[in-house]
């Protein structure tokens, strides 16, 4: 018996999972297997074309080869694994052993995509006459439509099923057409879908089909063609460029006990349990502690509530009161804290504002614009109309003084009442503990004690119940510090926040700050096309965890543009 009476096939010809396919040796003629020589004779396999789309793996090993040699007793060892491109051709493979050459095509209809990343179909007719019509999807490199897309026909984007227990229970990716192009001018081209990777697990399997159809005429008989794409949310390894270090990408930071923190694969996990795209919560990192383990008192929001809702925060019977007489038991092993250590003795609300009132508590005016006092309107108001009689003061008497001077010379008279006395309420003591805001994206104590799980459908916590029990000692306000308490209850918070630019977008019409929590919002946040697109919702939605700060979503969305995921090559 020779050689030419075996067949070498793979087990798939089309390709539509990450696992690939393996290769089989078929014996024709009625031979069998168990006449063959299998530990004497090497066959050698080989990717002639489509290489891009696809490589060898040996074993467990990576998939890395384009050409293999192996004992055919090994052939079963090899798997073609797909790259996670979008196979646009079929992969061509030649088997070669002793004298035979035998060839197969095997086509890849398998797309990978990273949690938080977006790519661009389009679909292509053909056919006709005597050719039955046909339909292809292709990915695009960018979101502009290549000339020969169709316009017209159906996209749909629906879970792919499986009986697999590990099969994602939601639609793992977020789709959209004719929406805002990301980082650009003008909208989706007709024809075009923009696909992003929105959950991930490692403990489940997020795919989604991607589906062009169109109804045509065919040799006077009307049908449906179409062509279907699956496609699976994979890990990023890294979030930034993968050509930097770990630490000039921010990956790896030193934690609140001054440890070594991964924090990509923090952000990774928490993102893709809840579908929040884990570069825009490190760009929002960035934004608020520039990527540091920190606290920030908030003394104008602490004179706001020591005089209306004292009771409710700061009553005798609640822990982590800062007053005479209560020792300060911060957690000693919290030593990596910026911008200052914490605050372990008694300090007035107006000493430490006016300690910290430059770094921390005034934003700039460019020239002659005004400064603004950060966390205070009413200091604002009374800082413009000093600047302003004194410029018209200065103006009148004839005395050369500029913007400058003029500048220094108001904040001198704000800080001054407010040591003096004259605005009421500065001299209580500051507590430096519950009105601060902790950890990476700057939680505030006060709101973990107002606000309840209500989005994470009891992943961390029973809905109803608040993210912070203000009676519990063990749930100290610096323990918001730690990364593993801070985001569960930062996630259910950017997903509330999320459902409010959702339904802000859905109905056309802002809502009021003090009517967040009495307004009836959307009750399902749609898997795709949301009304004014992904990017300009995720914007509100970002708004909305400081809307005190103008341009604020904006800002966090242009940092997240420096931390796209990516693998580590």
């Amino acid at each position: 018996m020779s050689l030419s009476d075996f067949v070498l096939r793979p087990n798939d010809e089309v390709v539509t999972e990450s696992r690939g396919t393996d290769f089989l040796f078929t014996p024709l003629g009625g031979c069998v297997d168990t006449r063959w020589y299998p530990e004497r004779d090497p066959i050698t396999l080989t990717i002639v074309s489509g290489s891009e789309f696809g490589k060898f793996a040996i074993g467990d090993g990576p998939a890395i080869h384009t050409t293999v040699t192996l004992l055919v007793s090994e052939l079963p060892t090899v798997r073609f694994i797909p790259s996670g491109r979008l196979g646009t051709y079929p992969v061509r493979i030649e088997a070669r052993c002793l004298s035979l050459v035998n060839y197969w095509e095997i086509e890849v209809r398998y797309c990978s995509i990273l949690l938080g990343e977006t790519k661009y179909f389009y679909a292509v007719e053909g056919g006709g006459g005597e050719t039955r019509p046909w339909m292809k999807i292709y990915e695009a490199t960018s979101p502009e439509l290549p000339s020969g897309a169709q316009t017209d026909g159906v996209w749909t984007v629906v879970r792919r099923s499986g009986v697999e227990p590990n099969r994602g229970k939601r639609l793992g990716a977020y789709w959209e057409q004719e929406k805002p192009i990301p980082n650009g001018t003008g909208t989706l081209p007709l024809g075009m879908m923009r696909v992003v990777g929105r959950y991930w697990h490692p403990d489940s399997i997020y795919m989604v089909d991607v589906i062009a159809t169109k109804r045509v005429w065919w040799k006077g008989s009307q049908g449906t063609i179409g062509y279907r794409v699956p496609i699976e949310v994979k890990k990023p390894d890294v979030l930034g460029d993968p050509d930097l270090t770990d630490q000039a990408r921010h990956s790896v930071v030193k934690d609140v006990t001054n440890s070594d923190l991964d924090l990509d694969a923090l952000l990774i996990k928490y993102a893709g349990e809840n579908g929040i795209p884990p570069q825009i919560i490190k760009g929002q990192i960035e934004k608020e502690t520039s990527l540091k383990s920190a606290w920030r008192y908030e003394p104008f929001k602490d004179l706001e509530w020591q005089r209306e809702s004292y009771r409710k925060y700061f009553a005798s019977d609640l822990p982590f009161n800062v007053r005479e007489g209560v020792p300060n038991d911060l957690p000693p092993s919290y030593t990596n804290v910026s911008p200052t250590p914490y605050v372990r003795s008694l300090v007035k609300i107006g000493d430490f504002a006016v300690q910290h009132w430059f770094d921390r508590y005034v934003q700039r005016g460019t020239g002659a614009e005004p400064d603004v006092i950060l966390g205070s309107k009413e200091l604002t108001r009374i800082w413009f109309w000093v600047f302003l009689n004194t410029s018209l003061a200065m103006g009148q008497s004839g005395i050369p003084v500029g913007i400058p001077e003029m500048k220094r010379y108001t904040h001198d008279f704000v800080k001054g009442r407010i040591l003096d006395g004259t605005f009421e309420g500065f001299g209580r003591i500051a507590q430096t503990r519950k009105v601060t805001s902790y950890g990476y994206v700057q939680m505030l104590y006060i709101t973990a004690v107002d606000f309840s799980w209500r989005e994470t459908e009891g992943r961390y916590g029973t809905i109803g119940r608040a993210y912070v029990d203000k009676r519990d000692v063990t749930q100290y306000p610096e323990k918001l510090n730690e990364q593993d308490f801070l985001f569960p209850r930062y996630s259910d918070f950017t997903l509330f926040d999320l459902r409010l630019a959702i339904t802000e977008a859905t109905r056309g019409k802002k809502i009021k700050a003090n009517d967040k929590y009495s307004t009836s919002l959307v009750e399902t946040i749609p898997e795709g096309n949301w009304p004014t697109g992904f990017d300009q919702v995720w914007t509100r939605a970002m708004q909305w965890h400081n809307l005190g700060e103008a341009g604020y979503g904006q800002d966090v969305m242009l940092k997240a543009n420096n931390y796209l995921p990516a693998y580590k090559e």
